[in-house]
C-alpha cells in the first residue's frame, strides 16, 4: 500500500472523478499506521479529519459509520 505501487497505480487509473466525487475519507492526524496522516487522503473525495483518534480506532468512532449509514440510505426526493 506504499505510495506509488502497481496496485494503486492501477487502481487510480481505474477510477474517474466521477467516482472519487463520492468517495469520502476519514483521516487522523493521530493515526499511527498511516504516516503521514495526508496519506489517508484522496484528491477530490470528501477528506474528514478524525482529530484524537488513533488508526485502530477510527472502527469504533460513531462518524465514520454515521457516513456509512448515510450513504447507504436510499435518497428521500
Amino acid at each position: 500500500m506504499r505510495c506509488g505501487n502497481a496496485w494503486l497505480d492501477a487502481l487510480s487509473r481505474s477510477e474517474g472523478a466521477a467516482q472519487v466525487d463520492r468517495m469520502t475519507c476519514f483521516f487522523s492526524t493521530c493515526d499511527n499506521i498511516v504516516l503521514p496522516a495526508t496519506h489517508a487522503t484522496l484528491a477530490g473525495a470528501d477528506n474528514r479529519i478524525l482529530s484524537g483518534t488513533a488508526h485502530v480506532h477510527m472502527v469504533s468512532n460513531p462518524q465514520p459509520w454515521a457516513e456509512a449509514l448515510r450513504q447507504l440510505s436510499p435518497p428521500t426526493d
